[in-house]
């Protein structure tokens, strides 16, 4: 006989599972399988929409090679999140990895994938990060002329723009980092900048959204984005973005996105 006692327990009897097995994240289907409990289903024929004010300060979000997605979490001890989209595990950095804790990021906004190199608006230092990729070391830093970065585009030239709120204006640097000195195009209360294929600059300033040609050695005034008088007007024109030939503008009075035809500009 055996020195050893054996316990049995049933999990299962036929289709009806044992009720300390069931949680309320599973579910048994009534062939006895378990499987993940689904989220309910939406209201249908309702809209669901977060409470105002919209308002909030501008943050960064970019996506590199093979569907990184790279977010700046802005607070003072800043960090950038790195994610492959459809992957549930990220990567959380406080500032470039090969420098130490005066190096971190403080309240770092936009951010700018330009070829292997990731470029990192950091607000309250003053600068512009130029980190490798994928490694996340520091290649170069940008601070003339910057007092508070916080949104970065570049156009088909590789030369990036940087929107400094400390100084309401928009710089341009080269692909290497040297400021353009005869670029400087002042704005008013500037939020956000965006860029077409056509490399027409577009600035949410203010309450419009204006927009310049930017081709010659200073940015060229070509109007105001203007659209039908509706809801979803943006009053309040915030976050901007550019895909083919759309622009994308928050706005922070309705909440909603509003999308421009940038051929037409309407």
């Amino acid at each position: 006989m055996s020195e050893f006692q054996t316990y049995y327990r049933v999990l299962r009897d036929q289709r009806h599972w044992d009720e300390a097995v069931i949680n309320p994240e599973l579910a048994a289907r009534a062939d006895g399988v378990l499987y993940l409990q689904s989220l309910p289903d939406l209201p249908i024929g309702e809209v669901i929409q977060l409470p105002a004010p919209y308002d909030v300060p501008l943050s960064g979000i970019a996506c590199g090679n093979n569907r990184t997605i790279y977010t700046a979490i802005t607070v003072e001890d800043g960090q950038i999140l790195i994610a492959v989209c459809g992957c549930a595990e990220h990567d959380v950095i406080t500032g470039p990895s090969d420098s130490g804790l005066q190096d971190d990021f403080k309240f770092p906004r936009g951010l700018l994938v330009a070829g292997d190199q990731l470029l990192v608006a950091d607000s309250d230092n003053g600068r512009v990060l130029v980190l490798e990729l994928p490694s996340m070391r520091k290649h170069a830093e940008w601070s003339s002329g910057l007092q508070e970065p916080v949104c970065l585009v570049a156009d088909s030239h590789g030369r990036v723009y940087v929107l400094d709120n400390g100084h309401n204006t928009v710089l341009r640097f080269s692909a290497d980092g040297e400021i353009d000195s005869g670029f400087n195009l002042a704005v008013t209360s500037p939020f956000c900048i965006a860029m077409d294929k056509e490399d027409r600059l577009y600035v949410s300033d203010a309450d419009t959204i204006l927009y310049f040609d930017v081709v010659g050695p200073q940015a060229i005034a070509l109007g105001e984005i203007t659209a039908p008088a509706s809801r979803l007007s943006p009053r309040k024109p915030r976050a901007l973005a550019v895909h083919d030939a759309r622009l994308y503008a928050a706005d922070a009075e309705s909440g909603y996105i509003a999308v421009f035809d940038t051929s037409t500009q309407t």
